[in-house]
Parts: structure tokens; sequence; C-alpha cells
């Protein structure tokens, strides 16, 4: 009988035995991947990775750690003409007390330059009067590790000429402060001081006007 490439019997069915076993183990790294990859498509869906997140989903932290930030619209369509409210939270991400602005705490500042808008083709600017004002301490507060605090807005065509037409809107928020308040918020013995300087981002999220 001829040999096999010159191995003997025993080394053949040996190496029968090795290949059986490499065979059987790719075929389970095969299985492994496929279900990692059916998990993952049950957790996270199938959707685009174009999609836009879910409207007051996403938090956003700030560069130092301390604060996060999250939009939301209060609903996700609105009528022709109609006012778009939206909703800011911050939370305390630290284990100290910080003082703070206000999500909206500055309205004037949220809706120029903080409110960002765009209707798919461009963006929408703030189009309302300037206004002169003071803000003091109600505009601040002071908050312990892991608080929230929200506040909410009116985005109307009043102030924002060009969003009245239909179709989808997306928004984000650029909370900001740098101090430029914080003598009127010292002011009568208010306790505010120190309030907490710099910029966080939102997410962006959508709103559909009928």
């Amino acid at each position: 009988m001829p040999s096999r490439s010159g191995c003997n019997g025993t080394s053949y069915r040996a190496g029968l035995r090795s290949l059986g076993r490499s065979v059987n183990q790719a075929m389970l790294n095969l299985k492994t991947a496929v279900s990692s990859l059916l998990l993952t498509m049950v957790i996270g869906g199938c959707g685009s990775p174009t999609e836009s997140p879910v409207a007051g989903n996403t938090w956003v932290t700030s560069d130092d750690g301390k604060l996060a930030l999250r939009l939301s619209v209060m609903t996700p369509r609105v009528k022709a003409n109609g006012i778009i409210q939206v909703a800011a939270e911050i939370r305390n991400a630290s284990q100290q007390k910080i003082t703070i602005l206000r999500p909206f705490g500055d309205r004037y500042a949220a809706k120029t330059p903080g409110m960002k808008m765009w209707d798919g083709k461009r963006q929408i600017g703030y189009t309302g009067p300037a206004v002169t004002y003071v803000i003091g301490s109600s505009a601040f507060a002071v908050i312990g590790p892991g608080e929230v605090v929200e506040d909410k807005l009116e985005l109307g065509i009043d102030n924002f000429a060009g969003m009245e037409s239909p179709g989808r809107y997306t928004l984000r928020y650029d909370y900001s402060y740098d101090g430029y308040w914080d003598t009127t918020a010292a002011a009568g013995n208010s306790g505010i001081k120190d309030a907490w300087r710099g910029t966080i981002s939102s997410r962006e999220v959508q709103v559909f006007r009928e």
C-alpha cells in the first residue's frame, strides 16, 4: 500500500484528530461571533449610524468632569406656527456642592448665542430684539452631588424667524458661563459666589413641525 506523504498510519490518524479539533474550534468561534452580532443587533437595533439621538436621552459631561448637560424637547411634534418647548438639565457629576448658573438662568443668552437651530438646509439664528437686563441670585443654584436642576424655555417664530416652515428641525444648546454676573449674583448677601465657569454643548435633538 503506498504511503501518505511519507507519514505512517499512526501519524495520519493523529493528524486527522488534530484537524478535527481545529475544525471544531473554528465552528465554536464562528458561533460565538454570530451570537455576539445578534446580541448587538437586539440591544442596539439595526438603525443607520446617522440616525439622530432620542431627545433627552444623552448626557454630555463638561471637560472638567464636574457637570453634565442634557437637552430635551417637550414634544417631538408641534403644530404649524406652534411654539417649540425645550428643557435643559444640569447634573452635578462631582462629589462636592457646586454653584452654577441655572440651565436657562440667563434666558437672553440661552436664546442667543446659546440655542442653535437648523432646518436641514441652513442655521436659523435669533431674530428677536436686543435687550438690556440684569440677572441676580435667583438665576443661580447650588446643587449637591448627583442633584439635577432643570429649566424650560419656549422658542417661537417671533424670535427665530425661519422656523415657521413645516419640516424637521435640529436643536443644540451650548450652555456657557464666564463669570459675567458674579457681582450681581452675590449682591445682598445672597451667598452665591464662585459659580462654575465653562461651556458644555448638548447632544442634538430633533422636533418636527407639521
